[in-house]
C-alpha cells in the first residue's frame, strides 16, 4: 500500500475515484490529526454528508487547534453545499473577526468566490454582484503573469447572471473582451428588465460567436421568447429546434413553449389537469439530474407546478426541486383545511382558513416562522378576495403581535401587506401605530443591511403623514451622501444660442417683475383707488322685557300649570253657581242639553211593516 505522503502528494491532480478512496482510507486511520486531507478526499468524491458528519463529529479538535487546522475554506465548500446556512456564515464571521490573519491571500480569494455563490444561491443577487465586482477589480489590477488569475471574462458573466434592474446599464456598458457566455447573459438580463430590442441585438452578437449547436439552439430558443407579438416567427424557430433535437432540455422547453402558442386560452384557464400533462414533468425531472438550474429557475418551475397540482385536485407530494418548501407547507394545509378548492367558493374558503387560523396562531413556534407566515399571507390573499378585510387586518396584527420580538426579514413583507391594508381601509391611527412600532425596531433590534429599500419606504410614508421629526430618525447611508455626482448642477454651453434670434422667432424672455406688453395698445393711466373704510358693528345689548308691576319677590303660581277653571284659586261666576259645574276642564250642561242626552226618555219609532229601500229594476242583469 502506498504511503500517506506519497498520496497527498496527488491531490492536486485530477485522477479517478479509487486514489481518493486509497487516500481516504489512510486519513481515516489518522483522524483527527490528518482530518483536512480527509475531508478533501471526501470533497473530491462528492461525499459531502459524510464530511459534514466528520467536521460535527471532531468539532471540539477543531476548536481547540485553531491555530495548526484553519481550513475554513473546505469547511465553507462543504456547508455551501449542503445549505447550512448557520454554519457557512459562522465560519464567515470567524474569518472575518479572529482568523482574517490566519487565511492567506489565495484562500482570501477562494472564500470571496464562495461568498458570492452562496448569496446567489439563497436569493441575494446584490452581495453576489458586489463580490463580482470586487473580484473582476482584483483580477485586473493583478499581472498577467500571476498563476491564479482570474479570468476577467468568466467573472462577468458570473456577474451578468447576479445582476438585477438596478445594475442593468452598469453591466450592458462594461467594455470587455467578446464572449457567447457574456452577450447570452446580457440577453437574458435585458429580457428579464424588459428592453427586448437590446436582448435582440446581444442575441444576434450571440449567435455569431456560437462554435457549437447547443449554443446556436440556446440562442435560438431565446430569440423564440422574445418575439412575443410574431406568433408566426416563434413556432418555425421552435419547429426548427424539435426537428435539430429528438430529447434533452431544449427539446422539452420548445415542445412546452410550442404546446403553449397552440393551446387555446380556454383550455389553460378551465382545464389544469391537461397543461399539467402536458408539461412533461418526467421529462424535466429527468434533466434536472443532467443539467443544474439556477435557484430562481427551480423557484419559478416549483411553484408553478405546485399551483397547477393544486387547483387540479393532484397529491402535492415532497420533492427538493426547489427551496419552495414554505410555499408547499401552506398549499399542503390549504388542502387540508378545504374540502373541494376547485368547487368551493372562496368566501366559504375564506370562513375556513380565518377560523383555523384564529384557533392556532397563539400555537405557532418561533423556528417555523416563514413556514407561518406563508400561511398567513395565503389566508390574508383568501379575505382580500373574499372582501373581508377587517378578518386580514385582525389576522396580521396577530401575527406581528406573536412575533414582534423575533423580528426578521420575512416580517418586511407582512408590514407592507398591513401598510396597504390600512391605507385601504382608511385607519389612519393604526397606520400611525405600525409605523411608530417599525420605528422603534429600526433604532433597536434591526439590522440595516439588506432591508435599505424597506426603510426607505417607511421614511417617506411617515413624509407623507407629516410627521418629519420622527421620518428623521430612520438615517440611512445613501441619505448623507453629499458627493459631486448627486450635487453637480447640469452645465449648459450658453456660447451657441443666439439670443437674438430667439427674440425675433417670438420666444419672449423671463422677466421678474414685468408682465407682457402689447406696443399697439394705449396704454392708460391708473387710477389710485380710495380704500373704503370698514364699518364698526357694535353688539347691542337688548334689555329684559319684564312688566312693569314685577316683584321679583314674588313667587309664581305652582298651579300655574293647571287649566284656569281646576286651579283652587278660580272663583267661578253666579251663573256658574247656579248651573254647576260637572266634568274637568270647567265644561257646563245646561238642562237642556242633559234632556238631550237622556236616552230613557225618547219616544219610540214606529217601523211601518213593507217599507223597504228603492225597488230594483226589473229586467236588469
Amino acid at each position: 500500500m502506498a504511503t500517506l505522503d506519497k498520496l497527498l502528494s496527488k491531490l492536486d491532480i485530477e485522477e479517478s475515484d479509487e486514489l481518493y478512496s486509497q487516500i481516504e482510507e489512510a486519513a481515516f486511520k489518522t483522524l483527527p490529526k490528518n482530518i483536512k486531507i480527509y475531508l478533501v478526499a471526501l470533497i473530491k468524491k462528492d461525499m459531502y454528508v459524510k464530511a459534514y458528519e466528520c467536521l460535527q463529529k471532531y468539532k471540539d479538535y477543531i476548536l481547540s487547534n485553531v491555530e495548526n487546522s484553519h481550513f475554513y475554506l473546505e469547511q465553507l465548500y462543504i456547508y455551501y453545499k449542503l445549505n447550512k446556512r448557520k454554519e457557512f456564515e459562522d465560519v464567515l464571521s470567524f474569518i472575518d473577526g479572529e482568523g482574517s490573519k490566519r487565511v492567506s491571500d489565495f484562500e482570501k480569494k477562494g472564500i470571496l468566490h464562495l461568498r458570492a455563490q452562496f448569496y446567489y444561491k439563497c436569493g441575494e443577487s446584490d452581495k453576489a454582484f458586489q463580490i463580482y465586482t470586487q473580484l473582476i477589480a482584483l483580477s485586473l489590477s493583478q499581472t498577467s503573469t500571476s498563476a491564479s488569475l482570474d479570468d476577467p471574462l468568466e467573472l462577468a458573466v458570473n456577474q451578468a447572471c447576479t445582476s438585477n434592474n438596478a445594475t442593468f446599464t452598469t453591466i450592458t456598458n462594461m467594455e470587455l473582451p467578446y464572449s457567447y457566455d457574456l452577450f447570452l447573459n446580457k440577453a437574458i438580463l435585458a429580457t428579464k428588465t424588459g428592453h427586448f430590442d437590446l436582448a435582440e441585438n446581444f442575441l444576434y452578437k450571440a449567435k455569431d460567436l456560437a462554435q457549437e449547436k447547443d449554443e446556436l439552439s440556446m440562442v435560438e430558443l431565446q430569440l423564440a421568447y422574445i418575439k412575443k407579438d410574431d406568433n408566426k416567427a416563434k413556432k418555425q424557430i421552435l419547429n426548427k429546434l424539435l426537428s435539430k433535437h429528438e430529447n434533452g432540455l431544449i427539446h422539452v422547453l420548445a415542445k412546452n413553449n410550442l404546446k403553449s402558442l397552440e393551446s387555446p386560452f380556454s383550455t389553460v384557464l378551465s382545464n389544469l389537469p391537461l397543461v399539467l400533462r402536458d408539461m412533461e414533468m418526467s421529462s424535466i425531472n429527468e434533466l434536472r439530474s443532467k443539467f443544474k438550474f439556477s435557484p430562481q429557475e427551480n423557484n419559478i418551475i416549483w411553484n408553478n407546478v405546485l399551483l397547477l397540482k393544486l387547483f387540479s385536485n393532484s397529491s402535492i407530494g415532497c420533492s427538493n426541486m426547489s427551496n419552495s418548501s414554505s410555499l408547499q407547507y401552506a398549499l399542503t394545509k390549504y388542502k387540508a383545511i378545504v374540502n373541494d378548492i376547485v368547487m368551493e367558493p372562496y368566501k366559504t374558503q375564506a370562513k375556513k382558513f380565518y377560523h383555523y387560523l384564529i384557533k392556532n396562531i397563539g400555537n405557532f413556534k418561533a423556528e417555523n416562522y416563514s413556514n407561518n407566515l406563508a400561511l398567513l399571507l395565503l389566508a390574508v390573499q383568501l379575505q382580500i378576495k373574499a372582501k373581508n378585510l377587517d378578518n386580514a387586518i385582525r389576522l396580521c396584527e396577530l401575527f406581528f403581535n406573536k412575533y414582534a420580538q423575533e423580528f426578521k426579514i420575512y416580517s418586511f413583507v407582512l408590514s407592507l401587506v398591513l401598510l396597504q391594508l390600512y391605507k385601504q381601509e382608511n385607519r389612519k391611527e393604526s397606520l400611525t401605530r405600525l409605523l411608530t412600532s417599525l420605528l422603534e425596531i429600526f433604532e433597536t433590534d434591526c439590522n440595516i443591511s439588506g432591508a435599505e429599500d424597506f426603510w426607505e419606504f417607511i421614511h417617506y410614508k411617515l413624509v407623507e403623514l407629516g410627521d418629519i421629526k420622527n421620518a428623521n430618525r430612520i438615517k440611512l447611508p445613501h441619505f448623507d451622501d453629499t458627493s459631486d455626482a448627486s450635487s453637480n448642477k447640469v452645465k449648459l454651453n450658453l456660447d451657441t444660442i443666439d439670443i437674438s434670434h430667439l427674440i425675433s422667432r417670438g420666444i419672449t424672455p423671463f422677466m421678474k417683475g414685468k408682465t407682457k406688453t402689447n406696443s399697439n395698445k394705449i396704454v392708460k393711466p391708473r387710477l389710485k383707488k380710495k380704500r373704503k373704510q370698514k364699518k364698526i358693528s357694535y353688539m347691542l345689548k337688548k334689555s329684559k322685557r319684564l312688566p312693569k308691576n314685577y316683584d321679583p319677590n314674588v313667587k309664581p303660581d305652582p298651579e300655574r300649570w293647571l287649566p284656569l277653571r281646576d286651579r283652587s284659586s278660580y272663583k267661578p261666576s253666579k251663573k256658574e253657581k247656579k248651573l254647576g259645574i260637572k266634568r274637568t276642564q270647567g265644561g257646563i250642561n245646561e238642562k237642556k242639553l242633559e234632556k238631550q242626552l237622556d236616552i230613557t226618555k225618547k219616544k219610540k219609532v214606529n217601523v211601518k211593516k213593507g217599507v223597504s229601500g228603492k225597488k230594483k229594476k226589473g229586467n236588469r242583469r
